[in-house]
């Protein structure tokens, strides 16, 4: 298992800057969490911006049955869909 880990050279590289560090626990409890915390709302953004593209294009392709139902709802919602 520690073959596979150590595999990416970025694990080899952790434990020469946490030497450097003057206070590595508390870097650690800071750093942890706040990265995770940044690539989780890039993640968010990521997948908030694609679903916005979708529903934009989406709304450009069916306007015209966005014109049908603006018009129903103009009349009183009488005439159906």
């Amino acid at each position: 298992m520690f073959k596979v880990l150590f595999s990416y050279i970025g694990w080899s590289n952790v434990n020469y800057v946490m030497n450097n560090v003057k206070d590595p626990i508390r870097t650690l409890k800071i750093a942890g969490p706040l990265g995770l915390c940044i690539c989780a709302a890039l993640y968010l953004l990521a997948n908030i911006s694609y679903f916005a593209y979708v529903l934009l294009t989406m709304s450009i392709t069916t306007a015209s049955d966005i014109d049908s139902i603006l018009q129903c709802c103009d009349q009183g919602g009488d005439r159906e869909l």
